[in-house]
């Protein structure tokens, strides 16, 4: 039994490295001669992070000091040392990802499952690889990684990687309410609570400590004509970052401004079909989705305080591939089988989006849909095709 677990683990891990070389190979890379290099995104900042021995005082970036740290040590020059901390970010992730599956779900192929859609999600997978600079594919390792230390319980690595994420980007603290929520045996467990309250007070310490040890200065205006005009850049032509700004200047116009058609790229749009399967499987999850809530909350609120809001939605990939699978299940399963099913299915989701460019259309969405029919008509051909064969073969 271990050995055929060993073996699993062995071929998840090819895999996962496999498809992220494929995505690699397949993704016209955010190098120093591509067109958008020069534009005034937030690769500027952490390059010059990584050249500059940390040396920078623009918030929110300055204070995300572990991916520059790393890049800024490793042999390598120095573009090359970002990419493969994000394509090593990216395989593991999928590895990680399969190893929650095993947990979540105790059966291979769902775990398998689970992998293909997290490659299938092009924010997580093809943007971290297209856009290697930003911390973000190491992040999305932490928080994958984190919640799989939840589960078996291992609060020594937990800790040490959530003190990692709060070197990294804030957004893997919110991973620190999910230990309370699965290891809780009731709604209000004080024994729990206590534990997730000590062992956050470090990650909180170090997360508080690195924005007192590096001021930001962004409304410095001594400080902002040293620097070129792409490393002062943080949103909306502007250099401004503090809670009273993001309030009014994104949080109140976002609620005013809400539509249906932002509604959608915070959904559908950034989880592909998988936001579609995760509402079905929400009604079959049970705790599962409970337990998962304050990830999934915390990860939404951030679309109050900055922009680009699909790259900050998807930190919740996790819970809403789980939901996903669940969801899959619950509609296969009516047919009677679902395991090669689902995993074909998300085998071809992720075939869809290796040829997509990064930034799709609509008709991705739809041709998703389209082929999720056409594996669920296959399957019920082919179920009904075979009772009729042992139905035929009794009688005789």
């Amino acid at each position: 039994m271990h050995i055929k677990k060993f073996r699993n683990e062995y071929l998840a891990l090819i895999i996962s490295s496999i498809i992220t070389l494929i995505l690699f190979l397949k993704i016209d890379t955010l190098d120093y001669n591509h067109p958008h290099f020069k534009l005034y995104w937030d690769h500027h900042k952490y390059l010059w992070m990584a050249l500059h021995n940390l040396d920078f005082h623009i918030a929110p970036f300055c204070w995300r000091i572990f991916v520059p740290f790393i890049a800024s040590i490793l042999p390598f020059e120095i573009s090359i040392n970002f990419k493969i901390i994000s394509l090593l970010s990216v395989a593991l992730t999928g590895f990680f990802v399969f190893k929650i599956g095993q947990k979540l779900f105790n059966e291979t192929l769902s775990s398998f499952a689970l992998m293909f859609a997290y490659f299938s999600i092009s924010y997580v997978s093809k943007f971290v690889i297209y856009d290697y600079w930003l911390p973000d594919a190491f992040a999305y390792l932490l928080i994958t990684l984190s919640i799989y230390l939840i589960l078996i319980k291992n609060d020594f690595l937990f800790l040490v990687v959530i003190i990692l994420g709060a070197l990294t980007k804030e957004t893997v603290l919110f991973v620190l309410p999910l230990y309370y929520t699965f290891n809780a045996t009731r709604f209000f467990d004080i024994k729990i609570l206590k534990k997730t309250i000590i062992i956050s007070i470090l990650p909180l310490i170090i997360f508080i400590a690195v924005r007192i040890l590096i001021p930001p200065l962004n409304d410095d205006l001594n400080y902002l004509n040293s620097i070129a005009p792409q490393l002062r850049i943080v949103q909306f032509d502007e250099s401004t970052y503090n809670l009273k700004y993001l309030i009014h200047k994104i949080g109140l116009k976002r609620l005013n401004e809400f539509s249906l058609s932002f509604l959608y790229r915070i959904t559908i749009y950034s989880f592909l079909i998988h936001f579609i399967f995760a509402f079905i499987g929400l009604f079959n999850a049970g705790m599962m989705f409970l337990k998962f809530l304050p990830f999934i909350i915390l990860s939404y609120l951030q679309i109050f305080f900055a922009i680009n809001e699909e790259r900050l939605v998807v930190a919740a990939f996790i819970p809403i591939i789980v939901l996903s699978i669940i969801g899959q299940q619950k509609i296969f399963s009516r047919l009677g089988s679902f395991k090669i099913p689902i995993l074909t299915l998300n085998l071809i989701l992720l075939l869809t989006i290796i040829p997509s460019g990064l930034f799709y259309g609509s008709w991705l969405i739809i041709r998703q849909i389209f082929l999720s029919l056409v594996i669920y008509i296959i399957t019920l051909v082919t179920i009904k095709i075979k009772l009729k064969y042992f139905s035929t073969r009794n009688n005789y």
